[in-house]
């Protein structure tokens, strides 16, 4: 069952962004994005098991982000690059913030839940702590390679999927290796962080090969 809902989420999320990029513009794609930051984040707290690898449900959407981020640096110019790194990190750093307060509200006494979601967030503190700076990182790197690749003509598909290896090695190194070291034990972790990298850079390498598709694809005149 999770193997389906993860193929699942993975349609949804490349799903949509043919969709904005079929019917809508720009502005669409920001709400996009941010749409994609909060999802990303609040999975990134979910583990499960799949085929015997421990992934993290956050990863989908994380690729999504750099997925779009591609699409920005392809499509847009490079204000409109750095715009979306920013809306990005807003929305992250917004919702990070939202869920503290949430959790630091006291409940009433017929209210359980309140508690249960303290616990989530105080028990995975370092998530909050490392998500960000992973992301960020990420991002910045990302940025600076596909701005190179951008006018490469020549291997250039092999250049951007090691670009991508490297990509997903720093996401998943911050992002998901340090904190689930202080969570579980830097035993656990190497092999938590491995299960993710393998899966997120099929995902990533995927991801680059459709928003490619994607963006030839022409738009729905209005």
């Amino acid at each position: 069952m999770n193997g389906v809902i993860f193929l699942l989420l993975l349609v949804i999320c490349v799903g949509l962004i043919y969709i904005v990029h079929r019917y809508f513009g720009k502005h669409e794609f920001y709400l996009l994005s941010v749409i994609y930051s909060i999802i990303s984040f609040v999975m990134s707290f979910k583990m499960v098991k799949i085929l015997g690898l421990n992934i993290n449900m956050g990863i989908i959407f994380s690729g999504g982000i750099i997925g779009l981020l591609y699409y920005f640096v392809n499509k847009y110019n490079d204000s409109e690059s750095k715009k979306f790194i920013i809306t990005i990190m807003i929305s992250t750093i917004s919702s990070i913030v939202i869920m503290l307060l949430c959790a630091m509200m006291i409940p009433s006494i017929y209210d359980e839940n309140i508690v249960l979601f303290k616990d989530l967030l105080f028990d995975n503190y370092a998530i909050l702590i490392f998500y960000p700076i992973g992301l960020l990182g990420t991002l910045l790197f990302a940025n600076y390679s596909f701005k190179g690749l951008k006018k490469i003509e020549v291997n250039k598909k092999i250049n951007v999927i090691i670009s991508i290896i490297g990509i997903t090695f720093i996401n998943v190194f911050v992002g998901i290796y340090f904190s689930s070291a202080i969570n579980n034990g830097f035993r656990n972790s190497h092999f938590i962080a491995i299960d993710n990298y393998f899966i997120m850079t099929i995902i990533m390498i995927g991801m680059y090969f459709l928003v490619n598709k994607i963006i030839k694809v022409k738009k729905v005149n209005s």
